[in-house]
């Protein structure tokens, strides 16, 4: 009889444990591709968002303050004096503070920082502060402003209606369309083809002098339009915190919300100046200093005071167990201005909803050019 040859159980079961591993690793790799496919369309629509909203902000600088002996921008005047409304130099919805004395743009004389935000600023909220102030209820103090184009489109009852149409316009990507899932095709249920406007910025300004100013982006992701939830702009106090240092330490039972990849957002204004031993001018609890640094009047040449608008990325959140959670950074903290006898509980932080990049290029500062 001839034997046929053939393969026992054993070298079956072989075989297919082989087969099985070499099948998994193909199909793990799907996955991962999609999940580095969608990082990367999200990297090219932040940086084209970027992009545009860095191109638009140096024509508009150019034009409204650059050219203008008199620049009428609520933003360049926040610059100076953070507690600017339009028509109002004064404490605008912050009881018992002093009207602050206008700030002198000078290299070593950093201003105020100034979030030109138009759609933040056009969505409901609760106060009138929380309008013109970073925070849920407007409690610090970096100043959040429209442009100029749309508060005059505001100044008129006519136009008022147009001004958040105009803002989401103005700081939204429009390049990308929204798709049927059933077909694939544009969305065209109104008619038109629906645009995506998943992406979406805001500016921060800080001037260097007159006519100069140091410029970031940041990128927003699925930022609603006209909404602003409570919780979007909370803000946290520290525990801990060192300049130089990469960790925020904050109490467990109030902690900013973030994982890793989000981002922490540095709120620190004093809004004074700080003369070499000395406050000025007197300034009431509200503000984040020292309560037993004695205020008196400026004596030689005053330096400013902290005036932080500083985004850090998370790198990791930890609880500690003994009551504290602690957040590293990638960049380690520093700040702007003079922080003598500031203390950790002195920082004010928010963890803002939705922040996908934030581009800052100071080699690159807003000019006449």
């Amino acid at each position: 009889m001839t034997r046929r040859p053939g393969l026992s159980l054993t070298e079956v079961l072989v075989a297919l444990f082989i087969m099985a591993l070499g099948t998994i690793s193909i199909l793990t790799l799907f996955p991962m591709g999609a999940l580095q496919m969608g990082q990367a369309f999200k990297d090219d629509r932040t940086t084209q968002a970027a992009t545009a909203a860095e191109s638009y902000m140096r024509w508009y600088w150019k034009q409204e303050i650059a050219e203008k002996t008199l620049p009428g921008e609520d933003f360049f005047q926040a610059m100076q004096t953070p507690l600017w409304k339009s028509g109002n130099n004064t404490a605008f919805g912050k009881s018992g503070l002093v009207t602050i004395p206008t700030a002198t743009f000078r290299t070593d004389n950093p201003s105020y920082p100034v979030f030109v935000d138009p759609m933040g600023f056009e969505a409901p909220r609760p106060t009138p502060a929380s309008q013109w102030f970073l925070g849920d209820n407007g409690e610090t103090y970096c100043s959040r402003t429209s442009l100029g184009t749309i508060n005059v489109m505001r100044s008129n009852s006519a136009t008022a209606p147009n001004c958040p149409a105009f803002a989401l316009r103005t700081c939204t990507l429009l390049d990308g369309y929204t798709y049927r899932p059933d077909s694939g095709v544009p969305d065209t249920a109104t008619g038109s083809i629906e645009r995506d406007m998943r992406y979406n910025w805001l500016w921060l300004l800080r001037g260097t002098s007159s006519k100069t100013a140091t410029m970031s982006v940041v990128v927003f992701d699925k930022r609603a339009n006209l909404y602003a939830p409570t919780g979007s702009e909370a803000v946290f106090t520290p525990s801990g915190a060192g300049v130089g240092g990469t960790v925020y330490a904050f109490p467990s039972s109030a902690y900013p919300k973030v994982q890793k990849g989000g981002w922490l957002l540095d709120v620190t204004v004093t809004t004074i100046d700080m003369a070499p031993t000395k406050l000025v001018p007197p300034q009431p609890p509200q503000q984040y200093v020292p309560p037993d640094f004695p205020p008196a009047s400026p004596t030689g040449d005053p330096q400013p005071g902290v005036r932080n608008a500083q985004f850090y990325q998370v790198v990791s959140v930890t609880d500690t167990g003994s009551g504290t959670v602690n957040i590293e950074l990638q960049t380690p903290i520093a700040d702007v201005g003079n922080n003598t006898n500031l203390q950790p509980n002195h920082r004010r932080v928010i963890a803002p909803l939705g922040v996908a990049e934030v581009f800052s290029n100071p080699n690159k500062p807003l000019t006449a050019k």
